[in-house]
């Protein structure tokens, strides 16, 4: 297998930052945060434990490759009593694996910072790992659906995805922020690779049991019958240009609501989901790769397109964002064509060049 290596030392790192997230409980996860700038949610202590153990892990297997990371120590540094706590979740949280407890961790409190600063990399030429150490911080906070994304991007291609769902059940029915685990049970870890399919196994914080396929998705059978994910609070996206799609295409079916972007990408790949719709409220609105590397690897090998809203492949070598696209459309292969048409018919976009020079603009 392609980046056998790689996917097996990914596999352990997202182990390891997926029980570091549950190891700060529910009751201390608002209070162990901060809120990075007016506009921004608020990142745990989770987030930052998080990043540090992947970039370190990573680091420590692959010295010469790049990191685009969520987090930045800025904020960190005038907060000792979060640094204190995000070292004590680092260096007491442990996975009882003698293959993961060999990963790298940092040395100390310094080198910590200098990890997870170790992210700001802006891509390019070469391999990148894109990761967003909790995607759905929000939803984690409320004890929902939230996930742990790494991908490893070669040249702005996504080679290989690992994702930890610890809160996703799936014998539950479709996934929503309330189809948690029982108690006892444990959540998810989905990987993939390009070209050579996808994969899941239980999240457990012992000897990972064997990866099983995820198979294909079936034929669509009436487009009506697809079930759509969303996320009704967003600030940044036409929920109401989303539902018009729907209109176009007969689907009757209410949309789920998902926080967490990655989870909307796991819904649809193995949680009983199908379609999600993307519409910016304005035109310049650029996503952030880390909310997309990963999680569009592992629709695309279960039988899904993932394109922008004018039907252009998603570029990932545009550094921090994807500055060449607009939105998405995630769909299965066979219907994709007909919901990007009602999503043109719909979006109100032109293809332009807008004040800042993007390719965009209103119509």
């Amino acid at each position: 297998m392609a980046f056998e290596t790689e996917l097996r030392i990914a596999t352990l790192a997202v182990q390891r930052a997926s029980r570091i997230t549950t190891a700060l409980s529910p009751s201390t996860r608002s209070s162990a945060s901060l809120l990075k700038d007016a506009s921004s949610p608020i990142t745990t202590a989770a987030d930052f434990a998080a990043q540090a153990s992947l970039i370190a892990a990573l680091h420590a297997a692959f010295p010469h490759d790049t990191f685009i990371a969520e987090e930045s120590s800025q904020q960190l540094r005038s907060a000792p009593a979060l640094i204190e706590h995000i070292w004590t979740l680092l260096t007491t949280t442990r996975i009882s694996d003698p293959a993961a407890a060999s990963l790298a961790l940092p040395k100390d409190r310094e080198d910590m910072l200098r990890i997870i600063d170790m992210g700001a990399s802006r891509g390019g030429p070469g391999r990148t790992w894109i990761m967003d150490p909790i995607d759905g911080t929000e939803a984690f906070v409320r004890g929902g659906q939230y996930a742990v994304c790494l991908a490893l991007v070669e040249d702005g291609v996504q080679r290989l995805a690992v994702l930890g769902c610890p809160n996703m059940a799936l014998d539950q029915g479709p996934i929503s922020e309330t189809t948690l685990p029982r108690e006892g049970e444990s959540g998810w870890l989905l990987s993939a690779v390009q070209g050579e399919g996808a994969w899941m196994q239980r999240l457990t914080w012992d000897v990972l049991e064997p990866r099983v396929p995820i198979p294909l998705r079936k034929e669509v059978g009436d487009i009506a019958g697809l079930k759509t994910v969303d996320a009704f609070a967003s600030p940044t996206m036409d929920t109401g240009a989303h539902e018009r799609v729907n209109e176009l295409l007969g689907i009757k079916a209410r949309a789920t609501n998902l926080w967490s972007l990655q989870m909307k990408y796991v819904a649809v790949a193995v949680g009983g989901h199908d379609v999600m719709v993307r519409i910016p409220t304005y035109a310049g609105h650029r996503t952030a790769v880390w909310d997309h590397a990963g999680g569009q690897l592992l629709v695309e090998e279960t039988g899904y397109r993932v394109t922008d809203v004018f039907g252009k492949c998603i570029d990932f070598s545009r550094g921090r964002r994807c500055s060449a696209n607009l939105g998405n459309v995630v769909a299965p292969v066979e219907v994709h064509a007909r919901v990007l048409e009602a999503v043109k018919n719909v979006h109100g976009f032109g293809e332009g060049v807008d004040g800042e020079g993007y390719p965009f603009e209103r119509a």
